[in-house]
């Protein structure tokens, strides 16, 4: 019986790859014909792998838990495109079941029986295809997703620099300005003893002074604040990235905002195909689907032979219920909302890129401002520490000016640290914050093919 059942499933195997060859010219048009069609529009997929960037900032990017996942979740979405691929290949199955039968004349007696199969697409209207080029798309927008990670990521580190730079300048303006009146500090006690100067000018100073240090005390915090995060984010490439920063972090030459580089819009693009190519499965689904199959099981009873099928199956549904056509007006709706939200993303951009350079304009006109204040500053100290030593001023009047220039330059650094959040903000509408630091090729070279 086994030599008899091994012969079966040898020529199951037979008729199989005979069907197939005999079929396999009308299958390779239909799929040639298909794939034509979608290559048209088919982005190639890049299988994400961290490997070592020239960036040291890249790499600690690449290392971070939040991007780490994005990369495992866009190779996830890319392993799912083989599963789609297997709906077209040939597939074997066999059962087997043991028990009692029994006969009419007969009686009963113990019977055992196994089934092998075996199937392969011929034909679906390319709903395999298109199956397969979905999942491809889902995969490219896993991808797209963990670049708008990686930007985003990118986004939080730059602020943190910013805000530590401007924290450490403000500081050391402090220093210096608190210093020089300290120095000076004396002098006006001894005008109050004296009667020169009164106890509620001193009074006056000091409170100045006060709130002098109170700023300073926040930069400080702030100062720690973003060193620790920046610290965290990188860890052992700390030293090194903080050296990159410093190095590429000018913002001399800001990149023009183009709605064609956004992520979102790319991944807009996406969804918009997949909506498409969803509406054309649906379009076909109540097509024939062929399938060549063959099936071989042993004898149900004694003196009766195996029983053999093969050939060609068609499946067709008939009627659906209206299913197909209520799918199909919601996947147009999903459609019109994509539509809007491509429009919604390119009035942002076009707001982001008005809104930047009005702020241009005016952080030009008001650095000039404050650099001629502090220029008139300057020259006021000068002048009051020469009519002091000529005794034609008051001492008050120079040490409240020591404060003053320490708030001209703080308002200096203030004005400087918004110019570069207004940047950071504009470019984080597309996503090309990497532009920033010339590191975008650092970037995709990371994310190896």
């Amino acid at each position: 019986m086994s030599n008899k059942l091994c012969k079966l499933v040898l020529l199951l195997f037979t008729l199989v790859f005979s069907g197939c060859i005999s079929s396999s010219e009308k299958l390779e048009i239909d799929i040639a014909a298909t794939s034509a069609s979608l290559d048209k529009i088919l982005v190639p997929i890049t299988l994400p792998r961290v490997t070592k960037s020239s960036s040291h900032i890249a790499q600690a990017i690449f290392e971070m838990p939040s991007v780490s996942r994005s990369m495992v979740a866009a190779q996830a979405a890319q392993s799912r495109v083989s599963i789609a691929e297997s709906a077209k290949k040939l597939t074997v199955n066999a059962s087997s079941s043991t028990g009692l039968t029994s006969e009419t004349n007969d009686g009963s007696h113990g019977a055992f029986l196994l089934t092998v199969s075996a199937q392969k697409l011929l034909e679906d209207n390319g709903q395999a295809d298109r199956s397969i080029f979905l999942s491809e798309l889902v995969a490219e927008a896993a991808i797209l997703e963990a670049q708008i990670d990686i930007d985003q990521t990118l986004q939080k580190i730059l602020e943190a620099y910013t805000s530590q730079k401007t924290a450490s300048k403000v500081d050391a303006i402090i220093d210096h300005y608190v210093g020089m009146f300290n120095e000076r500090e004396n002098l006006v006690k001894t005008a109050v003893k004296v009667g020169v100067l009164s106890n509620s000018d001193y009074l006056e100073l000091q409170s100045l002074k006060n709130e002098t240090l109170s700023e300073q005390a926040q930069a400080l915090l702030r100062f720690k604040s973003s060193k620790s995060f920046l610290k965290t984010s990188f860890k052992t490439h700390f030293d090194a990235a903080v050296v990159e920063l410093a190095s590429k972090y000018s913002l001399l030459e800001l990149p023009p905002l183009l709605f064609e580089k956004a992520y979102t819009k790319e991944i807009l693009d996406i969804k918009s195909v997949q909506i498409k190519t969803e509406i054309e499965i649906e379009e076909t689904l109540k097509k024939p689907v062929v399938n060549w199959q063959t099936s071989v099981s042993s004898p149900k009873s004694r003196g009766a032979g195996s029983t053999l099928f093969t050939g060609v199956t068609i499946g067709m549904p008939l009627k659906d219920g209206g299913k197909a056509v209520a799918k199909i007006e919601a996947l147009l709706k999903e459609l019109d909302v994509i539509i809007l939200e491509i429009d919604t993303l390119k009035q942002k951009t076009l707001l982001a890129n008005e809104r930047l350079t009005d702020f241009l304009d005016y952080y030009q006109k008001q650095n000039s401002l404050l650099l001629e204040r502090k220029k008139i500053s300057e020259e006021r100290i000068v002048e009051l520490e020469l009519k002091i030593r000529a005794g034609r001023s008051d001492i008050s009047v120079l040490a409240k000016q020591f404060l003053t220039n320490a708030r001209t330059e703080i308002a200096l650094e203030q004005l400087n640290y918004e110019r570069s959040s207004e940047i950071l903000a504009a470019v984080a509408v597309t996503g090309q914050t990497c532009e920033l630091l010339s590191i975008c090729d650092a970037i995709i070279a990371g994310i190896a093919k």
